[in-house]
């Protein structure tokens, strides 16, 4: 009898559960503040590709780029995949000067945009984001300064991309990167 009562009263546990699981959910609290801002974002979708330059020291490396932008989830997580190639010495290939891998989200609680990076050498981060004037501007903040990265359309609807930093808090701002990608077609 204990087994049949432990059996049924087990049965009627997995049931609940299993109920629960395929239950139509109910509205998610923020979840139209966090669709309207993944439209002001929703530029980024889509191929590119083209060019930059990057400067570390005194010296500038060009570079050839490519960045694949994936909206997941209906369009709430934008999944970025950026290769950057560069020509290292004459008439050799080509090699991976930087590659990454991107998350970038909307929180509705913290009202600021999320991106989570991960790069190919295993270094990961999460960094805030906004929105301003139509550009797309995230922040990484490390013990030397802080570097901000700035994406908008230009005015031929191509991606321009450029990476300042600054040591100063904010006063004086230097860029030490720009990319410049046309869209593919289709």
């Amino acid at each position: 009898m204990k087994k049949r009562v432990f059996v049924g009263a087990f049965l009627l546990s997995v049931s609940a559960v299993a109920a629960g699981l395929f239950a139509q959910p109910g509205p998610v609290p923020g979840m139209e503040v966090k669709r309207k801002a993944m439209e002001q974002v929703a530029f980024l979708a889509g191929e590119w590709s083209g060019s930059g330059w990057m400067q570390i020291g005194p010296q500038r490396q060009s570079f050839q780029s490519s960045e694949v932008v994936v909206p997941k989830l209906d369009g709430l997580v934008l999944v970025i995949e950026g290769m950057h190639t560069a020509e290292m010495e004459p008439g050799q290939p080509p090699r991976v000067v930087h590659e990454t891998l991107a998350f970038l989200s909307y929180d509705p609680n913290k009202n600021q945009y999320a991106m989570q990076t991960h790069l190919v050498d295993g270094r990961s981060g999460d960094y805030a984001g906004r929105v301003e004037d139509g550009a797309f501007i995230w922040e990484i903040v490390s013990p030397t300064g802080k570097m901000r990265y700035t994406i908008k359309l230009n005015e031929k609807g191509e991606w321009h991309e450029i990476g300042e930093m600054t040591r100063d808090e904010g006063k004086t701002w230097m860029q030490f990167f720009e990319m410049t990608l046309t869209k593919k077609a289709g």
